[in-house]
């Protein structure tokens, strides 16, 4: 990556970072709490890490997983190639962005999902026995 320009101020309360790699601008500044982290990058030239505190979802859309049916793959998580928006996904992306194992959550939500399935199959073999149950009748007077 080329550099062509940078301004800092270090101060944690109040500082700012601000840098020009290959054309494109990025700032970051005292209140984010990547600030500490981007700076650190920004001392040795780590502009992966640097870009990954400035652009989180740059970061995220970085992560893979798979697991029996489920996927994190683009920043979102999918199971059974269903996209899944709930604090659940937030929590797996978390896990993975902080380098931790996924397989117990990936376990939990597959249960989840199993569970969901038997509830939903019980629910039509009930609609179906009620229907059943309440066809019309014949009356012979």
């Amino acid at each position: 990556m080329v550099v062509s320009a940078r301004i800092v101020n270090p101060d944690p309360l109040s500082g700012f970072i601000t840098v020009v790699l290959d054309g494109e601008r990025h700032s970051i500044n005292a209140g984010n709490g990547l600030f500490s982290k981007a700076l650190e990058a920004y001392k040795v030239n780590d502009w992966d890490v640097f870009i990954g505190c400035v652009n989180p979802e740059i970061r995220l859309k970085s992560l893979y997983a798979s697991y029996e049916g489920i996927e994190v793959k683009d920043g979102n998580l999918y199971v059974f190639d269903e996209p899944v928006h709930s604090t659940l996904a937030n929590r797996v992306l978390s896990f993975l962005e902080a380098g931790l194992d996924c397989v117990h959550l990936f376990k939990f939500i597959l249960k989840l999902t199993s569970i969901h399935q038997n509830v939903q199959w019980m629910n039509c073999t009930r609609s179906l026995s009620i229907v059943h149950c309440q066809s019309p009748t014949m009356e012979i007077s």
